[in-house]
């Protein structure tokens, strides 16, 4: 596969881009292929090439190179290398400002493409910067662990549609400290798809919906919402609710083939927290998810709140789901 130089590769993939001015997505890699037998960039329909990660800093400077092209109206489509890299917590994020498909290349098992965030916790939760950012319509992200995050791994800003985490590993991580807001937060009025995605281990909400949202095929295990995080709160005083996924109050989220096991909240909704019906808004399920062991951790906790399906803060009550077959729930089984 070839792995030439991102930043040689991007200068003059930029130009050919430019030039060639049409076509709906552009793949974009780099090969042996010219006439002088040198490294050479290409621009194809479809291509088995890579691009070599080896920092935040290269990931990020790649990145801002295809989203120039985005910005000419057509979405670049990146594929990556499987690396394993660190971000500091207070290095600023990666800003996806314009429409892009960024991939990890996953040939062989075990392939990955590995983000952790690493520094003082204490000071990432305080600062609540997010990894990565989704700002512009149609970001999509797909084959990426993320992990290690204490301010939080992804916002979608407000008004955003489009946005598609596909075939993502979200574990380890947290929310931000003592403020509003999430693991995976998707802001008012954003438009979003959730595939075949895992949220494993992570503390103060996984996922947060504040606009429309589908979840398709995606597991949430051993998540925890906890006072200590504002992000789990219905009342503005960290009330501890939504371990694995909240939905607020006006959103609407669908899900379809997931399952919930093991995850925990303070309060109530220690699978699913939703506000309630407002406006037809609220959690659909529409087939084929289940869940199992999902439990209130609290002052009530055995006191008959558990919830293995969604709680509706409204009502005050808990529709559940079918119950997970033994191993059904397994991360090894993505």
């Amino acid at each position: 596969m070839g792995r030439t130089s991102p930043a040689y590769r991007y200068v003059r993939t930029l130009l050919l881009l430019i030039s060639a001015g049409t076509g709906s997505i552009f793949h974009i890699g780099g090969h042996g292929g010219g006439s002088s037998g040198s490294p050479g960039p290409f621009v194809a329909a479809s291509t088995c090439d890579c691009i070599t990660i080896n920092s935040w800093t290269t990931l990020r400077s790649v990145v801002q190179a295809a989203l120039s092209i985005g910005a000419l109206g057509t979405r670049p489509h990146i594929l990556l290398c499987p690396f394993s890299i660190t971000k500091d917590h207070d290095e600023q994020p990666l800003d996806l400002s314009e429409q892009i498909f960024v991939q990890c290349m996953k040939e062989r098992d075990g392939d990955e493409c590995v983000i952790r965030s690493v520094g003082d916790d204490a000071e990432a939760a305080q600062l609540g910067q997010p990894m990565i950012v989704m700002s512009s319509d149609n970001a999509w992200l797909q084959g990426m662990t993320l992990t290690g995050a204490r301010g939080g791994v992804l916002i979608v800003q407000e008004e955003v549609k489009g946005a598609k985490l596909i075939d993502m590993n979200i574990v380890g991580n947290s929310s931000p400290d003592h403020q509003e807001g999430s693991v995976v937060d998707a802001k008012w009025g954003s438009l979003s798809h959730v595939i075949d995605t895992v949220f494993t281990n992570n503390v103060g909400t996984a996922l947060q919906n504040r606009g429309t949202m589908m979840v398709v095929s995606s597991r949430f295990i051993g998540n925890v919402a906890t006072p200590f995080f504002d992000s789990s709160d219905n009342i503005e005083q960290g009330s501890g609710v939504g371990g694995a996924i909240m939905n607020s109050a006006g959103a609407t989220m669908v899900l379809s083939d997931c399952c919930l096991v093991d995850n925990a909240a303070e309060t109530d909704g220690p699978a699913i927290w939703t506000a309630g019906v407002d406006g037809g808004a609220g959690v659909a399920e529409v087939g084929g998810t289940c869940a199992a062991n999902n439990a209130v951790t609290g002052p009530d906790a055995g006191a008959g709140r558990d919830c293995n399906g969604v709680f509706d803060q409204a009502q005050n009550s808990c529709s559940p789901f079918n119950a997970c077959g033994e191993g059904v729930c397994s991360v090894s089984t993505m």
